[in-house]
């Protein structure tokens, strides 16, 4: 099946490129290397893949008790102003900027925030491991007290 989707081809500048992908969903990009891409903002676009070698990285600690600090983080349905009217769902800028603002910028020439949401995912990770190990802890309180 031919897709109708219409893409154009990114504008770069400096070290900005921006896509406009179809009539309603725009990316921005910015380098930090010549050729190496960074903070996506966008409302909905596919990244195939984001440059995550150990060796690119330094400073490295781990994340830790991130239950407690994701659930102040809701996941709403909503629909964008001025772009469409179709539903999405996501979090908002400013409530993760609260206990995580590593993962908001600014997007560039705008008065908005936008969302590492690789990051996020990667939070969501370490907490799925934390209810794991509780799962593990409480499996084995229910055995001791089915005996």
């Amino acid at each position: 099946m031919k897709s109708t989707k219409k893409y154009l081809k990114p504008k770069i500048t400096s070290k900005r490129i921006s896509s406009k992908l179809s009539s309603n969903h725009k990316a921005e990009y910015s380098a930090i290397e010549d050729l190496l891409i960074s903070d996506v903002y966008a409302a909905t676009i596919y990244i195939p893949l984001i440059f995550s070698d150990q060796n690119m990285k330094y400073n490295i600690s781990s994340v830790e008790n991130v239950l407690d600090t994701l659930a102040s983080i809701d996941a709403f349905r909503f629909s964008y102003r001025n772009i469409n009217d179709s539903q999405t769902i996501g979090v908002m800028a400013q409530d993760v900027q609260k206990t995580y603002p590593e993962l908001v910028k600014k997007v560039s020439g705008t008065p908005y925030l936008g969302v590492n949401y690789a990051g996020l995912t990667a939070l969501l990770l370490e907490a799925v491991k934390e209810l794991q190990v509780q799962n593990k802890e409480l499996m084995k309180r229910l055995t001791i007290l089915e005996k």
